[in-house]
């Protein structure tokens, strides 16, 4: 990292904006140099605030930063412009400080406001980078590579400061070493093996685990000899012992085996007895079944012995009832006769009736056909009705026929009088131009002593040609009318002829339904009499009894199912009767109840027997099953041991904690790799510093404690009295020029590896005042050695001599306004 351009506005003593340009000055040594109070220190503080809102010596916030001199309306900000890695970046950060308002108040005064502390990061593309605070103050962090407890210490050694990272405790500055030399690898690796060292842990514990639940899954038969130690060994929280656990399962199991075994053969014995007793109970129902059967044949047979009288009397009342089935044919054919009779005699009232009606239309249309109407009220479609509707048609036709002579007669007197009015119109029209001597074309005279004279309104010919058509009209009406009355005249007639012949069928129709009836109420008679004499030839003593047979005769089906049900019913009685008396000969009724207890008793034994069988076979089987889940677990469980021993013991070295040993841990052995090489290069300088009277040294590993982390101490050793001391017994001035030759040493090593971190500037404030001439010069020299081409060291001091050495110099002044800056000679 070096700075390219740094601009300081109301900042510490630097009351206007001033700007820093230091892109002539990228190589060598400059001095910062001006009074005392006049703001040397501030411009690193500046530096500082601007990477990590801290400054230098972090006694300081920003927020304390805000200058005295300026006034309320300026600005207070850093701005620093640096290039890393061949990039540009600039960092623009404002402290949280009072200003005054852009607008007036109410009152015309500008009030005071609080601005908000910012920072802003541009990247080398010339974009913002996006994000709150933290996140560009991290962002910053990751550029650099240094966070600022590191970068005080490595880059920027502040007042007071310098004896840091000399006098750091091996672990922060393995912090800083591992940022700088990227050995979080070394780390990662660690914790990776940490990580894979508990987990094989873990597997094992997971594995007890599960040997313990294949344990718990086993069953301890209840008088196994060896119950008591293997529930202790289900109870101990020590590792598994696989040598006495597996055989006392096998034990169990094949406890259990012969335990199946013996069961199977009283089993076997049970399922005997069982099935001899069944087949003894078998036998002894089958006899009681026979008597049993016995008794329900003969009580049956009493049974159909006591419906028997009454199925006497029900075969009587079947006869009874056939023969009232017979006699009802007469009865029926008696009644199909009066039926016909009372149909015939309906027929022939209504045909009375009919006849009567047509003779009154008949005789009230010869005398008053005017009255037809009374007479056919209520009639429809018959020929009386339609014989009033042809005279009704008749006389409206015959009235229209009168009105339309009538009419003609009109148009005749009316054409004629037209007519003749024409004509004398005709003679005085040829008579006003006939002059005496003219023949008349009308009489022949020569002498017209009276002349015909013109009427004053006589029609036209055409008035009279349509007179005269109105006439033909009237004629052709009077015509069409007449004939449309002789055919209703006609019509009339033959609808009259049509009653006429009605009349006479009707009539005829009447004479054969009274002899048709005459005949029915013959045949009716002697049905009667065949009807009385079935009645009495079949044995009724009256006809109440006949009823009384006859309705029964309705459930005679019935009767003849339930007497023929019955006649089977005794036939099969008959039959089971004598079989189960041969079958019941020479034997005797036996007690099943016995035989049946001792069934039950050999039942529930073979249950009792086959659950317990049961138990012992899932016993068996779990304890099969945890068996071989065992003898997979200790076979699973000898790898895990050894996997587990192999990476604990991995993890254990690289982290630094095996027992009786150094706490050195992967990390910081490879950092103390780097950690000799700073020492070697710091004594290139430190050696030359103090005329050889001191070296620095890595402490031995013989001489590093067991508490706390070790291996990144630091000693000093004297060649002179050939002893070895801790580094912080050391005075101010070699402490200062050990502490220089270290930031060198670390600087030299840096740009010699591939590190993380790329440092090409470093500013140191104050220390050389506690240095001699000869060991400033020396110092002084090689800062400018280490400086050569590429890198950068800024040095604050007081010391005047250093003026005389140092030939660019950053001269800070103090003026009554605040400080000022300027590149000088």
């Amino acid at each position: 990292m070096k700075p390219v351009r740094l601009v300081m506005s109301a900042f510490g003593s630097y009351a206007s904006e001033t700007v820093i340009d230091f892109s002539n000055v990228q190589q060598g040594v400059f001095l910062v140099t001006g009074d005392t109070g006049a703001g040397k220190t501030t411009i690193f503080d500046a530096v500082t605030y601007a990477l990590y809102d801290r400054t230098s010596g972090q006694k300081r916030d920003g927020g304390m930063m805000r200058s005295q001199y300026a006034d309320l309306s300026a600005r207070t900000y850093v701005e620093f412009t640096f290039c890393y890695r061949g990039e540009e970046y600039t960092v623009r950060r404002n402290p949280e400080y009072l200003r005054e308002k852009k607008r007036r108040d109410a009152d015309g005064k500008r009030g005071r406001t609080t601005e908000r502390a910012k920072v802003e990061l541009i990247m080398p593309d010339g974009s913002a980078y996006e994000g709150n605070k933290t996140a560009v103050n991290q962002k910053i962090v990751d550029i650099i590579g240094l966070d600022v407890q590191q970068f005080t210490q490595m880059v920027m050694i502040a007042q007071g400061d310098f004896l840091r990272l000399l006098h750091a405790q091996s672990q922060e500055r393995g912090l800083i070493f591992s940022r700088i030399f990227d050995t979080g690898i070394y780390r990662r690796i660690q914790d990776e093996l940490k990580k894979e060292a508990r987990e094989s842990q873990e597997e094992l514990s997971e594995n007890k685990r599960n040997v313990r639940r294949e344990m718990e899954h086993a069953v301890c038969p209840p008088d196994f000899t060896r119950q008591e130690e293997w529930e202790q060994e289900l109870r101990t929280e020590l590792e598994p012992d696989f040598n006495l656990i597996l055989p006392m399962l096998l034990e169990m199991t094949d406890d259990g085996v012969k335990r199946m075994k013996r069961l199977s053969v009283y089993i076997e014995e049970n399922q005997k007895k069982y099935g001899q007793a069944a087949a003894a109970l078998e036998a002894v129902r089958a006899v009681n079944q026979l008597f049993e059967g016995l008794k329900q044949a003969e009580e049956r047979k009493r049974e159909l012995s006591e419906r028997r009288k009454a199925m006497e009397e029900l075969k009587v009342r079947m006869e009874a009832a056939k023969k009232a089935e017979k006699v009802q044919f007469f009865e029926q054919e008696c009644a199909q006769k009066e039926a016909t009779i009372r149909r015939l005699s309906t027929q022939a009232v209504e045909l009375k009736s009919g006849v009567v009606r047509a003779k009154n239309v008949a005789d009230c249309y010869k005398s008053e056909p005017d009255n037809l109407i009374r007479l056919l009220e209520g009639e429809n479609g018959s020929a009386a009705k339609r014989l009033w509707e042809a005279v009704e048609a008749r006389m409206r036709v015959s009235t229209s026929q009168q009105k339309a002579v009538q009419n003609t007669e009109n148009c005749r007197l009316m054409y004629e009088k037209a007519r003749e009015e024409f004509l004398q119109a005709q003679a005085g029209i040829m008579a006003q131009n006939l002059k005496e001597g003219m023949q008349c074309p009308v009489c022949g005279s020569v002498h017209h002593p009276v002349k015909a004279s013109l009427p004053d309104a006589a029609p036209t010919q055409q008035q009279t040609e349509q007179y005269k058509k109105a006439l033909e009209n009237a004629d052709r009406q009077v015509r069409r009318l007449e004939q449309q009355l002789e055919e209703a005249r006609a019509k009339e007639q033959g609808i009259y002829q049509e009653i006429l012949q009605e009349i006479s069928g009707m009539e005829g129709q009447l004479r054969q339904l009274t002899d048709t009836k005459r005949n029915e109420e013959q045949q009716l008679r002697e049905a009667q009499e065949r009807y009385l004499h079935a009645v009495s030839e079949a044995g009724f003593k009256d006809e109440k009894s006949y009823r009384t047979s006859l309705i029964e005769k309705w459930q005679l089906e019935k009767m003849e199912e339930t007497l023929e049900n019955y006649r089977e019913s005794v036939i099969r009685a008959d039959e089971a009767l004598r079989f189960y008396r041969e079958q019941t000969q020479d034997k005797q009724w036996a007690d099943e109840a016995a035989v049946s207890e001792t069934l039950k008793k050999l039942k529930e034994e073979k249950r009792k027997l086959e659950e317990e069988s049961r138990e012992w076979y899932g016993r068996n089987k779990r304890n099969e099953e945890s068996q071989e889940a065992l003898k997979r677990l200790a076979r699973e469980r000898q790898g895990l041991q050894k996997k587990c021993d192999v990476l604990t013991t991995l993890s254990k070295t690289a982290n630094g904690t095996l027992g009786g040993s150094v706490k050195l841990d992967l990390e910081t052995y490879i950092q103390r790799q780097f950690f000799e090489q700073v020492i070697r290069c710091a004594n290139r300088r430190f050696v030359r510093m103090t005329s050889s009277q001191l070296m620095l040294r890595c402490r031995e590993f013989q001489n590093l404690g067991t508490r706390g982390q070790a291996g990144l101490d630091l000693d000093v050793y004297s060649p002179v009295t050939d002893s070895t001391r801790d580094v912080k017994t050391l005075s101010g001035g070699e402490s200062f020029l050990a502490a220089l030759s270290m930031a060198l040493g670390l600087a030299d090593v840096i740009s010699s590896t591939a590190g993380a971190i790329q440092m090409d500037t470093m500013f140191i404030d104050e220390g050389f005042g506690s240095l001699d001439d000869e060991a400033r010069e020396q110092a002084i020299a090689i800062l400018n050695e280490l400086a050569g081409a590429d890198r950068l060291v800024g040095i604050i001091s007081h010391v005047s001599e250093l003026k005389e050495q140092i030939d660019r110099k950053l001269v800070v002044s103090r003026t009554a306004k605040g400080s000022t800056v300027r590149w000088g000679l």
